[in-house]
């Protein structure tokens, strides 16, 4: 495991489920606004970024509104993750995280709506459920093995990404 993995899964365990939840709001609001400042045309608009931590090479060039959509899948996968483990249900992943998290090219504005509502609807399940850490694993691609509370983490950490990814986009647009 690298200093980074080690680091990463450090921080999940010291941060509060509440901590997490304020960050992960704290993301969409952000991401949110960057959308509205460019507009739909500019935000439709793909743009090349330089290499970034935690944005693979085929996801450099989208747009805002792709990243909204990959959000938005990936938003959908963690909740149902979150929930199975902490209910101690059957565990599995519903898609390959690293194909069906894909955005479609020509995204649109119709997805700033399932965003928003894919975030508030994870953060409403946390709410609701009583117990996140300690609950049973899954794999995480990069991180390894992480119970319900190291999901809910990743879950504002992947916001946190891609948010910084688009507002690389929005530089680059101005």
């Amino acid at each position: 495991m690298s200093l980074l993995q080690i680091g990463v899964r450090a921080k999940f365990a010291l941060t509060p489920r509440e901590t997490a939840s304020g960050q992960a709001r704290r993301e969409m609001e952000r991401t949110l606004a960057v959308a509205d400042r460019l507009g739909a045309e500019m935000s439709a608009r793909p743009v090349r970024v330089p290499a970034m931590a935690g944005i693979d090479p085929e996801m450099r060039e989208w747009s805002v509104f792709m990243i909204l959509e990959h959000d938005t899948i990936v938003s959908c996968e963690i909740t149902g993750i979150v929930n199975d483990l902490a209910s101690g249900g059957d565990v599995r992943p519903r898609i390959d995280m690293k194909t069906g998290v894909m955005p479609s090219p020509d995204a649109g504005a119709e997805h700033v709506e399932a965003f928003r509502d894919s975030i508030l609807r994870h953060l409403d399940t946390i709410r609701k459920l009583p117990r996140l850490r300690g609950t049973q694993r899954l794999r995480h691609p990069v991180f390894a093995d992480l119970d319900a509370h190291g999901w809910h983490c990743m879950f504002a950490f992947h916001l946190m990404l891609h948010r910084r990814q688009a507002e690389a986009i929005a530089k680059r647009l101005k």
